[in-house]
């Protein structure tokens, strides 16, 4: 019988307090251009569409959710915008990976030399989630190296450790 997992995770990408301010602004500036284009300069609404497009467009990247997926020895990471439309972020197998450790365990400084030539972060954007750290060698690309920062569940967890070597997943 085979030892599979699935196991499944979402969590959702918090919008920084910045982004929040500068959409406000944005969509007040939208609203004074299509009203001032409306009764001093007819061409102007144009540019009232255009900035429409850019609210949208902003509110559409921020709006996004990571839905982390665990299929045997596999970790898929769909990217989730606006509740509506789903892409693949990132997949790697357990084999290809070096280390799995809290993002400031000191098990990660062997690897703090390192530089990856790939970086990913799947987090909330939270500051007191629990983020992990995996470093993974892709032998299929020529030996490259990538660096993920993702916030897993315990199910999730648990299921990592059951798949990689114990010499490669730190708790502490």
């Amino acid at each position: 019988m085979m030892n599979e997992h699935y196991v499944e995770w979402m969590i959702e990408r918090k919008m920084p307090a910045v982004l929040k301010t500068v959409r406000i602004v944005m969509i007040i500036l939208t609203v004074l251009i299509l009203i001032l284009s409306f009764l001093f300069f007819a061409p102007g609404a144009v540019l009232g569409l255009l900035m429409i497009i850019l609210d949208f467009a902003v509110t559409l990247l921020w709006n996004q959710e990571y839905e982390f997926i665990f299929v045997g020895d596999d970790l898929m990471i769909d990217r989730i915008y606006n509740r509506s439309y789903r892409r693949r972020a990132y997949k790697c197998t357990m084999k290809d990976v070096e280390i799995v450790a809290p993002e400031h365990s000191g098990n990660l400084k062997a690897f703090s030399g390192r530089r990856p030539e790939k970086s990913y972060v799947f987090t909330s954007g939270q500051d007191n989630a629990p983020c992990w750290v995996m470093y993974i060698c892709e032998q299929d690309a020529g030996k490259r190296w990538v660096r993920m920062c993702f916030e897993p569940d315990q199910a999730l967890l648990n299921a990592i450790k059951l798949t990689v070597s114990p010499r490669k997943f730190f708790q502490s």
